[in-house]
């Protein structure tokens, strides 16, 4: 071979200099020429030829961007950067797959609510009993038919004769006071 294709093969050192140049031409040559052998050394790391195939895009453009820098102190043995740079990132992957967690699919009893037990029940409706016993009993009424029945508004204040904004703000304080604790009101 005694193109200038195979005399560039046996100088790293100025491919690296064309690349540190911005020449597109050389970017292109560097990765046709290591894209094989980093695919290669990636995919038997990693025993993934997807996780490979993006790794050795990562690699490339790690060296690129080192090359552009001039970060490659060495650039006659810009092969062995390369592949040091691939067995670096093939690491890198493989200790950030091992400390990611194995996901363990749930159960198809884990997805249910679990039924409240008769005691748990008794206590919550207890509870409720005893709050509402603080309000006044307008405010009770109003809680009872707004929120408990799910009655709008409008609805609860024309049977009370009240207007709607009084019935909305008589329920705003009363939740209000039922999540305070406190002795009952009158």
């Amino acid at each position: 071979m005694t193109t200038a294709a195979a005399v560039q093969d046996d100088r790293p050192e100025e491919l690296a200099e064309r690349v540190a140049r911005g020449e597109a031409a050389a970017e292109d040559e560097l990765a046709r020429r290591f894209r094989p052998r980093v695919l290669s050394l990636l995919a038997a790391r990693t025993h993934d030829r997807e996780a490979a195939g993006e790794l050795c895009t990562d690699v490339l453009m790690a060296v690129l961007r080192a090359l552009r820098e001039g970060r490659v102190h060495e650039p006659e043995r810009l092969a062995g950067f390369v592949l040091g740079t691939a067995r670096n990132l093939a690491n890198n992957h493989l200790r950030a797959r091992r400390l990611r967690p194995v996901p363990e699919p749930l159960s198809d009893d884990l997805a249910e609510d679990p039924a409240p037990d008769a005691v748990e029940t008794r206590e919550r409706r207890e509870a409720l009993r005893r709050a509402l016993a603080r309000l006044a009993p307008l405010d009770r009424c109003i809680v009872d038919r707004v929120v408990l029945e799910g009655r709008r508004s409008g609805e609860v204040a024309a049977e009370l004769g009240l207007s709607a904004e009084v019935v909305r703000a008589r329920k705003c304080r009363a939740l209000k006071r039922l999540s305070e604790p406190g002795p009952p009101t009158r």
